[in-house]
């Protein structure tokens, strides 16, 4: 059983509503690259979210520029796990270079 594209939206609302919510893992759960733009546009938004696991997913490029510009956008995201993606690795440098200036806020 996994969320997938289709249940990423319901779920997105109830994260929304779960202001004290620290960490959100998605690993292995068939998740594509519009599901992490719209992960990442409510998590740009968040207030108390430090981490995200988006490993083990049907992700790529897109996904990438995706996570870079919520770790541009909200400094309070420390973590950012993507492993086994096809997520570029100069794409998961600059996010982690990104992520630990986030660290250092």
């Amino acid at each position: 059983c996994f969320v997938g594209d289709k249940g990423v939206g319901p779920l997105l609302i109830v994260v929304q509503k779960s202001i004290h919510l620290r960490a959100l893992i998605l690993s292995e759960n068939g998740l594509r690259n519009n599901a992490i733009k719209m992960i990442a546009s409510v998590a740009a938004h968040h207030p108390s979210l430090r981490s995200i696991d988006v490993s083990d997913n049907y992700i790529s490029e897109g996904a990438g520029t995706a996570l870079l510009q919520l770790a541009d956008e909200n400094t309070n995201i420390v973590e950012i796990r993507m492993a086994n993606t096809k997520i570029p690795a100069e794409s998961r440098v600059r996010i982690n270079d990104r992520l630990a200036g986030n660290r250092q806020v």
